[in-house]
């Protein structure tokens, strides 16, 4: 939006008698100075945005397809389907870049490309403010889950779909007008609106710094999802710089309008497509690869401190209990050697908060026992409305006939066919 800048009116730049670029009779009107990008060309623009379409095709299906599976594991984490529209968003962005390619003197084609390819990098910003909002949470449950502090986050999303209203609307409205004075107003929106935009960008940063050197509390923080809490600030500060970069450098051009048979270099096709869908392309990736969906994802109903904990420890409850009953029906299995001493096989029955990191596999480090003594008499409530919530979703589940079914697989395995164990020597403890 901000990387086209209007032009001037009549008697001005792309006037009669500029020297400007010769008007249409009607709107939309061509913009006077130089764009991001230029004019896209079928020889130069087709094939790379056509290499940038497959890759956005592609992680839209990945995106779609593991919101489709954590569906069915009723594990909700909705931003795996934003992220999807996001990439079909790409994708239509790209497709009338093509369309201006092949049909350059249609001006309504290069409005629409104009405008989606400036927009819809405005979804990726809400999708990490709100992980890091669940960062602050995390860090400092009283804080985070202040009315104050939800009030400010509302107030920071509603102003980022404020500010691409406003976009959106000065940038169709300069293409449609030429004059001068209202242009110049199109203008200063418009970069406002770009500036803005690129400190949202970067916001995410200076907010979990201050999340993680601010003293937060002796009983350490409320982890959610799954994985370590490192991994989880190094994943929205490493997607907050790289949007920032991309925000920061439309910015900057937007400030430093060039005449259109003067651009510069970074005006050139390479510094757009690797300054708009290069950095978008690494993001949506990474937030793929990493399982933002696992890692940042906290049960339905979290609303108050300990609720983050507790949901992550009560979606533990069927995977655990699971375990305990394949456990009980292979017992010539599961039973230690003889010969170990009894305190061996105490330490061994560790903690359920405990398997948290073998069971998934993701992360390391233990976490703290189920209650601690530190934990107030408001968290271990939670945590039992959690468990709760745990056992009705493990009733309704062998009702379905889900665990009923592995239970007759396994019903003729009584374990006597098996090879016997051969007693390992373990050695006495002195």
């Amino acid at each position: 939006m901000s990387d086209s800048p209007p032009s001037g009116g009549p008697g001005g730049p792309g006037g009669p008698g500029s020297g400007g670029p010769q008007q249409p009779s009607s709107p939309p009107y061509l913009p006077s100075y130089a764009i991001l990008g230029g004019n896209p060309t079928v020889p130069v623009d087709v094939p790379i945005s056509t290499v940038f379409m497959a890759i956005f095709i592609a992680a839209a299906a990945v995106h779609m397809g593991v919101f489709r599976a954590n569906i069915k594991r009723d594990h909700k984490f909705v931003f795996s389907a934003l992220l999807f529209v996001f990439c079909l968003a790409r994708v239509f962005a790209l497709i009338t870049r093509i369309l201006w390619a092949v049909y350059p003197n249609n001006l309504n084609v290069a409005v629409a490309s104009n405008v989606l390819v400036a927009a819809g990098v405005v979804l990726l910003f809400l999708v990490n403010l709100i992980f890091t909002q669940r960062i602050v949470r995390s860090y400092h449950p009283s804080f985070g889950w202040h009315k104050i502090t939800n009030g400010a986050f509302i107030a920071t999303f509603s102003l980022v779909i404020a500010l691409l209203i406003m976009l959106i609307t000065a940038t169709v409205h300069s293409f449609f007008t030429l004059d001068s004075e209202v242009r110049a107003n199109d203008r200063i929106v418009q970069l406002v609106g770009a500036t803005l935009l690129a400190l949202l960008a970067f916001l995410p940063f200076p907010i979990v710094v201050l999340a993680i050197m601010w003293p937060y509390r002796e009983s350490g923080p409320e982890k959610f999802g799954y994985g370590s809490l490192r991994a989880q600030v190094f994943l929205v500060l490493t997607t907050s710089l790289l949007l920032t970069v991309g925000a920061g450098f439309r910015t900057g051009v937007a400030f430093d309008p060039r005449p259109l048979r003067e651009p510069t270099w970074f005006l050139s096709k390479p510094c757009f497509y690797v300054f708009n869908f290069g950095i978008e392309v690494i993001v949506v990736i990474i937030y793929a690869a990493a399982r933002v969906d696992r890692r940042f994802w906290v049960g339905d109903g979290s609303k108050a401190p300990g609720d983050y904990i507790a949901s992550r420890r009560a979606s533990m409850l069927p995977v655990y209990r699971e375990q305990n009953r394949r456990e009980s029906m292979l017992p010539g299995m599961m039973q230690p050697p003889p010969g170990i001493a009894s305190g061996r096989a105490s330490r061994a029955r560790s903690t359920f908060a405990d398997h948290i990191p073998e069971l998934e596999g993701i992360g390391s480090g233990s976490d703290a026992p189920f209650t601690s003594a530190s934990d107030g008499p408001s968290v271990r409530s939670r945590e039992i409305e959690w468990e709760k919530r745990a056992q009705t979703e493990m009733e309704k589940r062998i009702s379905d006939g889900d665990l009923q079914a592995s239970g007759r697989r396994s019903t003729g395995d009584t374990g006597d066919d098996l090879p016997e164990r051969t007693p390992e020597k373990v050695p006495r403890d002195e």
